[in-house]
């Protein structure tokens, strides 16, 4: 009876210690390959997630390296996954319930998702709308298309002040960062000509700026900037022109009239 109790016991103790690991290696996977087919890898991640994957012919014979020295998760095995098709020229086009390997060149005239920035982060390729406050699409346009992928899009719609990007969706959290740094606000600029009757408008425009600067201690940038430009001829219809000193004033002295 003793001997049956302690080998039930050791059975027991067995069980328990095995169980975490049997947990463990069902939940992490160890994913390494050496030269082997890029079909191996997508029947590998087929397996490890359920997902449904259609090869494009340009996909055959690519041959894939990934070592990892630690156990990984199924997310983290498909974003390592999203990697490796990315080093390829390869990007994943969702289609419905499955998904298109295609190559990057390829996925832009694809049915690509069209994503907000809750979306989750990953290499492959998505369409991005965004409309920038102050900065005009098109001027944004030409300093991001400067930093995109060389298989990326960035497209313009100038009557909503639209931008279009299609781009992997790692690069493209950085082009928006790039877009937020100049999409700021501008100084609004306002000038004004007053033609002057008899006195100099060089002498004229040096009291001025005399005046603002020693009025003006404590200054106060404002949206609007007027600039006043003096010139050396008189108009008698020519209204009044007032100049607060909490305004950022410019004044420029034209004697050529």
């Amino acid at each position: 009876m003793g001997i049956n109790r302690y080998i039930t016991a050791l059975l027991l103790s067995a069980a328990i210690l095995c169980a975490p690991l049997s947990a463990l290696s069902e939940d992490r996977v160890a994913m390494n390959f050496k030269d082997a087919d890029i079909e191996a890898v997508v029947q590998f991640i087929s397996e490890l997630t359920g997902k449904n994957f259609i090869l494009d012919d340009a996909v055959a014979n690519k041959k894939v390296t990934v070592i990892s020295p630690t156990r990984v998760s199924s997310e983290e095995a498909y974003e390592v996954f999203q990697a490796i098709l990315g080093v390829k020229d390869l990007t994943i086009v969702p289609s419905g319930s499955v998904f298109k390997i295609v190559p990057t060149q390829k996925a832009r005239q694809s049915n690509i998702e069209t994503v907000d920035n809750e979306t989750p982060p990953g290499d492959r390729y998505v369409t991005r709308l965004v409309t920038p406050k102050y900065v005009e699409a098109a001027k944004a346009a030409e300093i991001l298309t400067q930093l995109r992928s060389p298989n990326s899009s960035i497209v313009t719609y100038e009557p909503t002040n639209l931008l279009i990007i299609t781009e992997a969706y790692s690069n493209i959290e950085r082009l928006i960062e790039i877009l937020d740094a100049i999409d700021i606000e501008t100084i609004d600029v306002d000038m004004k000509i007053v033609e002057l009757k008899y006195a100099a408008a060089d002498a004229v425009a040096n009291v001025i700026s005399q005046a603002i600067t020693q009025s003006a201690k404590t200054p106060r940038a404002t949206r609007r900037s007027p600039s006043v430009i003096a010139a050396g001829k008189a108009a008698s219809a020519q209204p009044a022109v007032q100049v607060s000193a909490d305004e950022i004033t410019h004044i420029i002295a034209d004697p050529r009239t």
